[in-house]
């Protein structure tokens, strides 16, 4: 299983980037049922955004955008957590930034809705996150630059996708700064 984040859809996005950009995650790094998050003791500035997340429900490569829909039938709503430290370090070293975002439990998920029992398109459904109770993000998929059928397109030419793989499809574009002891909630309405 793999879980793949994709960081620059947003219509908004500084980069300009003609095409998405993705990173990978560690199947360690799922953190289900609500469990807690225990920061490592050399975390000094750990962050987080909301994003969708769509399952892989078959195999597939090479993915034309038509067939997209079909490879999913599946959402949750997902925290990615980054530890800042390592990609305000300069370095030349490409790990550095790798390492900020490949944590065990960094990848925070609900349960998965199926989406035909949703009332209403879920790409145009607002998604938010709180943190001690006070909105820190808000999200749309009507801000993305890529739908999520775009996506699976794209990512499908460089890796098989398989069964049970999740793509966090639209990371806000903020990083809200988390402590010990916060309470991290995450909204799809």
């Amino acid at each position: 299983m793999k879980i793949i984040c994709f960081d620059n859809n947003r219509k908004n996005d500084a980069t300009n980037s003609n095409e998405p950009s993705f990173y990978l995650k560690p199947d360690t790094a799922l953190l289900l049922r609500n469990r807690p998050y225990f920061i490592p003791d050399y975390v000094h500035d750990l962050r987080c955004a909301i994003s969708p997340v769509v399952k892989i429900n078959r195999l597939g490569k090479y993915i034309q955008p038509a067939f997209a829909k079909t490879y999913y039938d599946e959402i949750a709503i997902g925290v990615t957590l980054t530890v800042v430290d390592f990609t305000s370090i300069p370095s030349n070293n490409a790990l550095s930034e790798y390492k900020s975002v490949i944590l065990d439990n960094s990848a925070a998920l609900s349960k998965f809705v199926n989406i035909k029992d949703l009332d209403k398109d879920w790409q145009t459904t607002d998604y938010q996150l709180r943190i001690n109770g006070d909105l820190a993000q808000t999200g749309n998929g009507q801000h993305w630059r890529w739908s999520v059928d775009e996506l699976i397109a794209y990512v499908s030419q460089y890796m098989t996708l398989r069964t049970g793989d999740l793509l966090f499809v639209g990371l806000t574009p903020a990083l809200n700064k988390i402590q010990i002891n916060n309470e991290i909630e995450a909204i799809m309405n």
